[in-house]
């Protein structure tokens, strides 16, 4: 039996998925939020739910998107006052398209926003369940995103990497961390 039926057949079993989408896949070269490949994932995404899976995405492109909307190119990462601004700045814009695109397929998507203690703490914890619960009995889809304007962890990880010099295809932190917090907590 090939690997590839036995993924098959495993994901055919599961009930619930979360998709992490990074800033790389919904940018382009130009590191601004690419429309087309926001409608890949909500094509795919909207397949899924078809099938009666649970959908929750964790989505990076806030900060990407704030840079689009300001018109700038570049900036100082470890500006952190500046990374809140930009993530303020793009999550409405970030939020947009993934409205626009899965509005394509009926399929109404919800914003939230979370932090460490969210997903830490309860009754928090407890809240968080019950909000993804009545988003998908409702048949909508939540999109999560770290909330970068008032939590600065993944911020702080981001800079940590730039003074040491890490790559940022190999590191596991900000949102790779939601992501792992969210399907536990599911």
């Amino acid at each position: 039996e090939k690997l590839s039926e036995i993924y098959r057949r495993d994901i055919a079993q599961k009930k619930k998925f979360v998709l992490k989408v990074g800033t790389e896949v919904i940018t382009g070269d130009d590191r601004r939020l690419k429309e087309g490949k926001i409608k890949d994932i909500a094509n795919q995404a909207a397949i899924l739910q078809r099938q009666g899976k649970v959908i929750t995405i964790v989505s990076s492109g806030a900060i990407a998107g704030g840079m689009g909307k300001i018109g700038i190119t570049e900036y100082d990462a470890k500006d952190i006052g500046m990374s809140q601004a930009l993530a303020a700045f793009g999550q409405p814009s970030l939020m947009a398209k993934y409205e626009s695109q899965f509005r394509t397929y009926g399929i109404p998507v919800a914003q939230v926003l979370l932090t460490y203690n969210d997903l830490t703490t309860q009754p928090y914890i407890q809240n968080f369940r019950n909000t993804l619960e009545r988003i998908n009995e409702l048949g909508g889809i939540a999109v999560l995103n770290e909330n970068d304007p008032v939590s600065i962890d993944e911020l702080i990880v981001r800079n940590n990497e730039m003074e040491n010099n890490l790559h940022s295809s190999v590191r596991f932190g900000d949102n790779d961390t939601l992501a792992v917090m969210v399907a536990e907590v599911l």
